[in-house]
Order: C-alpha cells, then structure tokens, then sequence
C-alpha cells in the first residue's frame, strides 16, 4: 500500500485486521509514486494486482509507472473515473475506444506499453 495520508500505515493495518489478512502480507508505505522514484524503486515491481481510488488525472499520470510495477498478467484496478473521462482514461492505459461497460470501476490487463 501506498499512499501520501500520515495516517495510511495506521489504515491499512486496521483494515489488514479486520479482514483477517495478516500484517507481513502487506508492505505499506507513505510517498508520492508520481514524483519519487526512490520510493518507486522500493516498492519494486511484479504486483499482480494494483487498485488505485483516485481521481483520472492522478490515474492518468500513474499509468507509466503502474506498467512498471505489474508482473506479466497483472491487473490495474482503478475507481474514481467519471463517466466523462472514462473514455481518455481508457485510452492511455492502452484500452480500445467503445470497450468499456461501465466507468464506475476500470480493469486494464494487460496494460498496453
């Protein structure tokens, strides 16, 4: 997990708790994907899945590094696309203009490169 909230570690292992997923399952990190590539590298790569609930400008702007970090077969889940950029978000992880059923929720897999 990662994410810019002081408060994301405390979250995720309330979370990881309550679901019953134990903590050593989940490396949980405070930092800006976007702008710091240490952090980047830390994370590493090879995730089979990565969710991010975001806003499409901040999808948009992750998704050369969202490549990067999944293993082959991985999935990109992302929420908080409007249905008015469901389309462009679409469009740059690589997905065919019309193919979307729905914006509420968009899966890419692969991601085109």
């Amino acid at each position: 997990a990662c994410d810019l909230e002081p408060d994301c570690p405390a979250v995720v292992a309330e979370n990881l708790a309550r679901n019953a997923v134990p903590a050593e399952r989940c490396v949980v990190r405070r930092g800006d994907l976007l702008t710091d590539e240490a952090l980047t590298a830390e994370m590493g790569g090879s995730y089979d899945l990565i969710l991010a609930n975001i806003v499409s400008d901040v999808i948009i702007a992750l998704a050369p590094r969202v490549r990067g970090l999944l293993a082959p077969g991985g999935r990109f889940l992302c929420s908080g696309v409007i249905d008015t950029r469901a389309e462009e978000v679409a469009k740059v992880m690589g997905v065919p203009s019309g193919a979307l059923a729905s914006a509420s929720s968009l899966s890419f897999a692969p991601i085109s490169t």
